[in-house]
């Protein structure tokens, strides 16, 4: 369904070889290692078997040498810290050689790892590298989605949209996606590369759009925050919504607020509405996870609390929905 190959300045990436419809299970896989702390990851890759090392230094990393001034003070610090163990090991007679560690071995390693780790949705402070999904390039509007499979075991990579062939597959390495690009930008810094994907070209009359629609969302979360849980909370879902739709923006977010804003529905009253809002987060939920992921089991479980009896009749309704959230948007 896909091959890796060059995609310009982002190094390596993962390209589409035919048509691929949204919920395709891309990729199901555990990680090679991981760490509590970015600072534990040149070790784990040295304790890596020769083939899962290989890998790993396959993997591009960003330009350390001029982006980090940190990290060559750091690799250098290491680098004493283990001459000093080697040559106290050979005193003591522990060991009989000195290895001689070099500072570009360790950067090279730092480098890797920061730009291609992974939150894992089981333990946000735990990051992972893997051995293809690392290979996914960024994209604030990305087609895919990656999220933890308990019931497998792995990390699980599903399309969120039709991907035609040629197109490159990407997910958005951030945690939330209706940031305006400047936070978005602050947010990557760790990753040690500038995105450059349609959303933050700002030359271009839809990405200046976006910005105006991702500054309002940013606003109406703050409505949202300092709702009293009146009647206003719903319309304010409602619009960001909409916003998301229209920004193309899929995956579990969107999914939760799906859910969330059909129980506001359904304690107004509007048993309609919330039909058609929560069907359409358990088919966003379906689409990024899997329908044996226990997040869309969570999810269907929680609509099933709400009581809002058959949700197949309202699977038109959520179209027609997202449709007119768009259409309000944009008449705004």
């Amino acid at each position: 369904m896909f091959i890796a190959r060059p995609a310009g300045a982002k190094g390596i990436g993962l390209f589409a070889t035919q048509l691929i419809p949204a919920g395709t299970r891309l990729l199901a896989e555990k990680p090679l290692f991981t760490v509590a702390s970015e600072s534990e990851a040149y070790a784990a890759s040295r304790r890596l078997g020769s083939h899962d090392r290989k890998t790993f230094l396959g993997l591009v990393g960003g330009d350390a040498r001029e982006r980090s001034k940190r990290l060559w003070v750091e690799a250098g610090g290491h680098t004493v810290k283990e001459v000093v163990r080697d040559v106290a090991n050979v005193i003591g007679k522990r060991n009989g050689a000195i290895t001689w560690p070099r500072a570009p071995s360790y950067l090279n390693a730092r480098s890797i790892f920061l730009s291609n780790n992974f939150a894992l949705s089981t333990s946000p402070s735990m990051r992972a590298i893997f051995p293809n999904i690392s290979r996914l390039n960024h994209a604030c509007v990305p087609n895919t989605e990656a999220n933890w499979n308990a019931n497998l075991d792995h990390f699980t990579v599903h399309t969120l949209s039709p991907v035609r062939e040629g197109e490159e597959l990407t997910l958005s390495y951030l945690e939330s996606h209706g940031a305006v690009t400047a936070d978005r930008r602050e947010a990557l810094r760790g990753f040690m590369f500038e995105c450059s994907c349609a959303a933050c070209e700002m030359g271009t009359p839809a990405a200046q759009q976006g910005e105006i629609s991702r500054a309002d969302l940013q606003i109406k979360v703050r409505e949202f925050a300092q709702s009293d849980g009146s009647k206003g909370e719903l319309s304010i879902m409602r619009s960001m919504l909409g916003m998301y739709e229209q920004e193309g923006i899929r995956g579990r977010e969107l999914a939760t607020m799906y859910i969330a804003t059909a129980k506001l529905a359904q304690m107004a009253g509007l048993l309609e509405e919330a039909r058609a809002l929560a069907s359409r987060g358990l088919d966003l939920e379906e689409t990024c996870c899997g329908s044996d992921s226990q997040f869309f089991a969570t999810s269907l479980a929680g609509v099933e609390r709400l009581q809002l009896g058959d949700l197949n009749g309202a699977v038109e309704d959520a179209e027609d929905m997202s449709s007119s959230h768009r259409i309000a948007i944009a008449a705004s």
